[in-house]
């Protein structure tokens, strides 16, 4: 597993926004995961390969809760 290049992120958003059904006029996951997707974040996103092809992705978004008392 590695993380991905900006390259890679825009063609893996477009391939989960496909498979999930998204609309072209909906955004797909980038309208709806924006601080996931966007290119500071790689950090926090990995890819694994088969074939030299991206076969699976997972990542996430750290941010920070308040909870009162």
């Amino acid at each position: 597993m590695r993380n991905p290049d900006k390259k890679e992120i825009a063609d893996l958003t477009g391939r989960i926004s496909q498979a999930l059904g998204y609309n072209k006029e909906e955004g797909g996951v980038l309208k709806d995961f924006p601080q996931l997707y966007q290119a500071s974040n790689s950090k926090h996103l990995w890819v694994s390969e088969e074939n030299s092809t991206i076969a699976a992705h997972a990542g996430f978004y750290p941010s920070v809760m308040k909870v009162e008392n």
